[in-house]
């Protein structure tokens, strides 16, 4: 039998000459590499019209601490606090107010973004 080369991977191997052989090994070989070429451009496709979501089809939602298309954008919040997918706006945490969370709330305010005011008695071993 004649000896036939067959490329693979930028290199030759050499088969005999089999034509059921060759044509089964190159078909496999175009085969392993379009499906190399699919996922590469299939992992490269970003999401392009939303906001907070990422992947070919905006199919994933940011991951905590990012936000933006395809979620490029690192949060910047204080606290623990964690921030909107879409704006990166800072969600506070109850007892932590400002832009990026920053602010312990004053006293006698409490909650969400310190907005409720404390209704305590005082202590009266304190008066």
């Amino acid at each position: 039998m004649e000896a036939v080369p067959v490329p693979l991977d930028g290199q030759e191997i050499i088969v005999k000459k089999n034509v059921f052989l060759v044509i089964l090994l190159q078909a496999a070989i175009l085969i392993a590499r379009v499906r190399t070429m699919e996922f590469a451009v299939g992992f490269l496709e970003e999401c392009e019209y939303l906001p907070g979501y990422y992947g070919r089809d905006c199919e994933h939602a940011c991951l905590p601490g990012f936000y933006g298309l395809n979620c490029v954008h690192i949060c910047d919040c204080k606290n623990e606090a964690n921030c909107d997918a879409a704006s990166g706006q800072c969600i506070c945490p109850a007892g932590f107010h400002g832009n990026q969370c920053e602010k312990e709330c004053s006293a006698g305010m409490f909650g969400d973004n310190c907005h409720q005011l404390c209704d305590c008695e005082r202590d009266p071993a304190t008066q």
